[in-house]
């Protein structure tokens, strides 16, 4: 994600999650004017601003939201059975990617969580 902002300098930036600020210890791009989330997963769809401030005042950015679409696999922008086969692939590999259901290991569950975005077209 990434704001436009101007104003007098210097402005500082602080994103957050919903209302929640992300931790800059973690995360040091949630000071930055370019937010980036790296192995993105369930937990980290939501709603998403930012808050720019300087000495003048703050402003909060128009919200953007994260949703992620498990059916569309391979990220194509489409839905269709080349997905099905870069699941399996990841499955059979045993790869975290095909974690569907975030719980930390690939197995049955995550096929059949797969198969339900999948089959819903996100």
């Amino acid at each position: 994600f990434s704001v436009t902002a101007s104003g007098t300098d210097p402005l500082t930036y602080q994103w957050r999650r919903g209302t929640t600020p992300i931790n800059t210890l973690s995360n040091p791009t949630a000071s930055t004017r370019a937010l980036v989330l790296t192995n993105v997963n369930t937990t980290d769809v939501g709603s998403y601003n930012c808050i720019i401030s300087n000495t003048c005042g703050a402003a909060t950015s128009t919200p953007a939201t994260l949703t992620i679409c498990f059916g569309d696999f391979n990220c194509d922008s489409g839905i269709d059975g080349d997905d099905v086969i870069a699941f399996f692939s990841a499955w059979d590999a045993g790869s975290t990617t095909a974690d569907i259901n975030n719980d930390g290991g690939t197995d049955g569950d995550d096929v059949i969580a797969f198969f339900g975005a999948w089959d819903a077209g996100c």
